[in-house]
């Protein structure tokens, strides 16, 4: 049929009132042109009495150059229900291979969707294979709902532009919520779940309702909905559960490291004011930090207390460590950095009482202040050393 005004229509069926038949159908033809629709395929149904499905399609659609459309649609599906009971889909996708023999069909999709814009990128405000939204407001409402993995290779993104946000603050208490949560390992119920289709093996994470104490925003209620079979008997019955969002975890746990970070920074800062103290107090004289009334008198020969001696120091390159023992036991030499950081362990061994002694390089340290620490037991004695360049 070929017309410059009115309605043009290929095949037209209206079957809006049949019913107590097994299928009714509706179908216009192919048409091109220009005008308010212009419309491939067109399946209208009304259902009027109790039925399995109905079904409404519109089909492909091509716009040339030089006709401007609003909106340009494949495929549209859209559903309005008065009744109770029963889904809804505005479109839905099932694909089936029965075909069990090795590499006769190749690929398996239930839905599929490419979407292509040319360069530059202008030419398209938003290219999106598939796109979904969702306009009520309901708990537990998704515009996306999927049952198994779910694989994206570029990744998740998450809206973080501060335009979207307001009440912005630093997050201060992340190492108290990181130190209240409880990771667990467990197996997912798969026997009694079996339409949710869970990972098996191992799994490790955090329980809904506990994390729902230290953060309830971070967990939602969802419903896994009721298996039908094609009569409308229930299969198997909804699954009303508790869902977390994990990326909410990740400021906590960055907020907690930097807290750790600070306190590991205020605590190295002391110790590097105590060693310097204890360096200035007791690090010169021979008897290190042992009491002056237990160290041994000039000439005696019998050592009277445990002590270290280093020399030379300053050094450059090598230099002897130099330490008594009182009496047999387990010593170690340490040395760390002037801030308190421990750099490495120079010597251990279990040692005869008297004197002994370690011949340390020291050509690998940078310049600067160390400090040598001489463990015997449970005593300690410190001394500093200072590094200084070659010549």
């Amino acid at each position: 049929i070929t017309n410059t005004s009115g309605t043009n229509i290929g095949v037209n069926s209206d079957m809006l009132t049949c019913s107590g038949t097994t299928d009714n159908y509706a179908v216009n033809g192919g048409c091109g042109g220009s005008g308010n629709l212009v419309i491939g395929v067109n399946g209208s149904s009304n259902i009027t009495g109790a039925s399995a499905y109905g079904i409404g399609v519109n089909g492909t659609t091509v716009v040339q150059p030089d006709a401007p459309t609003t909106e340009a649609i494949g495929t549209n599906g859209s559903t309005l229900s008065y009744a109770p009971g029963g889904s809804l889909f505005g479109g839905k996708g099932y694909a089936r291979s029965e075909n069990t023999d090795v590499g006769n069909v190749t690929n398996v999709y239930g839905l599929f969707g490419i979407a292509s814009a040319p360069a530059p990128a202008a030419a398209a405000n938003v290219c999106y294979g598939v796109f979904g939204s969702i306009l009520s407001s309901g708990a537990g409402d998704c515009a996306g709902y999927f049952v198994g993995p779910v694989y994206g290779s570029g990744g998740y993104l998450t809206p973080s532009d501060d335009q979207l946000k307001t009440n912005i603050e630093d997050l201060t208490n992340g190492l108290d919520v990181v130190m209240g949560m409880r990771p667990k390992r467990y197996q997912y119920n798969l026997d009694g779940f079996p339409t949710m289709k869970l990972p098996a093996g191992d799994q490790a994470g955090l329980l809904a309702p506990e994390l729902q104490e230290l953060l309830p925003s971070l967990v939602s209620d969802l419903v896994q909905p009721a298996e039908l079979d094609s009569t409308g008997h229930e299969l198997h019955p909804k699954v009303a559960f508790k869902a977390v969002k994990m990326e909410g975890v990740i400021p906590y746990i960055i907020g907690g490291v930097q807290e750790l970070a600070h306190r590991n920074d205020v605590l190295s800062a002391q110790v590097a004011q105590l060693m310097e103290q204890v360096a200035a107090c007791c690090g010169n004289s021979p008897g290190g930090m042992a009491p002056a009334d237990q160290r041994s008198s000039s000439g005696s020969g019998t050592v009277r207390s445990e002590r270290l001696l280093i020399d030379p120091n300053p050094t450059s390159g090598t230099t002897i460590l130099t330490y008594f023992l009182l009496h047999d036991g387990h010593a170690r030499l340490e040395v760390s950095m002037e801030d308190g950081r421990p750099l490495r362990v120079l010597h251990e061994e279990d040692s005869k009482a008297g004197e002994h002694s370690y011949e340390w390089n020291t050509q690998g340290l940078a310049s600067g202040t160390y400090y040598v620490a001489l463990i015997v037991n449970d005593n300690v004695i410190v001394k500093k050393v200072v590094k200084v360049n070659e010549r």
